[in-house]
């Protein structure tokens, strides 16, 4: 939409990715608010409504839009920003109802399964939508138009039967509220907190301010040139929109099958050495980047489908160490805050890296090596925030040499990834 149908400037296209980024730190302002009087499980369906109508506006209004016109920019700049509160709002509301329902000891094996059905509804729905719009960009800019209509209409009917699926489940608490009002719930009743009270039983929390550091310095850093890899894919490469759903589909099929395997490593080894191990395989697998061209896309699918298998038990990690170390007492408004934290960074990082790209293809340096140099210091900086990590304290969780060495089954992605030597490490307990 951005790029092939309003083909809008580096800069133009670094803001509207950021949207989700700049309200995800808005919302820090919204949700203590909103949470004095509602459940997370209401605010949460009230966001999800708002953003159901906001597909529907965005549906009508592309066919009325011009191609070419300085105002067709800020007409969607307004759109995408209320699909972006609402969304941001949704999910903060959405993590601290999932803490709700999900006891702690099966966690990571319940969010595995469940991210695996996530991933293969997610396969089935890029391979449809690959086909659809590569066939009807080959029809022209209008049909590309009705392409990404339809597309909108066909998620906002499913967006539809989520959220009606979404009312019909209840948590302890919204059982609480429903019967007694929400100051009955014993495990509601932050809700009803005041705000400066909930910030202070957050500040007193070092593991929790060390996350927040952490995240920071992760959303910034993927924000540089995260948004831009399909720009690379796109325009750089060539790729048509068939292609590039191609390796989106596979690094989902990959994601989908290691999903469940990394559950159980959670559970019996904690979140943060299975993050730790992931966001390092992530990011060296990302290098294949840097030696990608037109007539050499096979380490671009190599890169995608490795990148599948780990980025899942990161994000999977990133969830569950979230849930874990957030105080209970002030979960909505720990889980906002560092929602804001992350996102923050995060909006200036598309923007200011849309920026640089400009500047630099107006130079005249050739587009390919531009962007090869900006993936491989993206990688880096990512790569970087792994001593972060490594600073946050989880509870009942094992050293980071425990998961290595039960990584045994994984040992030929670690070949893959030059990382053989630690196949043969031998691993014990001091004595």
């Amino acid at each position: 939409l951005f790029t092939r149908y309003f083909q809008f400037t580096g800069a133009q296209f670094g803001l509207l990715v950021a949207l989700p980024a700049l309200f995800n730190a808005l919302q820090v302002v919204l949700v203590p608010l909103l949470q004095r009087r509602y459940t997370a499980k209401r605010i949460s369906l009230g966001a999800g409504w708002g953003h159901f109508f906001s597909l529907l506006v965005l549906a009508g209004a592309l066919p009325l839009l011009p191609v070419e016109g300085g105002g067709v920019f800020f007409i969607l700049l307004g759109l995408m920003a209320a699909q972006a509160c609402l969304m941001s709002i949704a999910i903060v509301a959405w993590t601290s109802w999932a803490q709700e329902f999900t006891p702690e000891r099966i966690r990571g094996k319940f969010f595995g399964r469940r991210n695996a059905a996530f991933q293969i509804a997610t396969v089935v729905f890029l391979i449809s939508v690959g086909w659809w719009l590569t066939r009807q960009g080959e029809a022209g800019p209008e049909a590309l138009c009705f392409g990404i209509v339809t597309l909108l209409l066909i998620s906002a009917a499913l967006r539809f039967h989520s959220l009606r699926l979404q009312g019909r489940t209840f948590s302890p608490v919204d059982l609480a509220a429903q019967n007694g009002g929400l100051a009955a719930s014993v495990q509601g009743r932050d809700a009803a907190r005041p705000w400066r009270w909930q910030l202070q039983r957050i500040l007193v929390r070092p593991q929790f301010l060390r996350y927040l550091a952490f995240g920071a310095a992760f959303g910034f850093t993927s924000g540089l040139m995260g948004p831009f890899f399909n720009v690379f894919m796109l325009d750089v490469l060539g790729m048509s929109v068939g292609q590039v759903s191609t390796v989106v589909i596979l690094s989902s099929v990959t994601g989908a099958a290691a999903m469940a395997g990394w559950g159980p490593f959670i559970d019996r080894y904690g979140n943060r050495p299975v993050m730790a191990f992931c966001l390092v395989g992530w990011m060296v697998n990302g290098y294949l980047w840097t030696v990608t061209t037109p007539d050499r896309l096979w380490t671009l699918y190599a890169a995608w489908a490795i990148a599948g298998v780990f980025a899942a038990g990161f994000m999977q990690g990133l969830f569950g160490l979230l849930l874990k170390i957030v105080p209970p007492e002030a979960k909505s408004t720990a889980i906002s805050l560092n929602t804001a934290a992350t996102a923050l960074p995060a909006t200036a990082a598309p923007v200011l890296a849309g920026a640089l790209l400009d500047a630099a293809l107006a130079q005249g340096w050739d587009k390919l090596a531009v962007y090869q140099w900006g993936s491989a210091l993206h990688h880096t900086l990512v790569l970087a925030t792994v001593f972060l990590l490594l600073r946050v304290e989880e509870p009942k969780s094992q050293p980071l040499s425990q998961l290595v060495g039960a990584m045994r089954s994984y040992r030929n992605i670690v070949a893959v990834l030059g990382l053989s030597f630690l196949t043969d490490y031998r691993f014990y307990r001091k004595t």
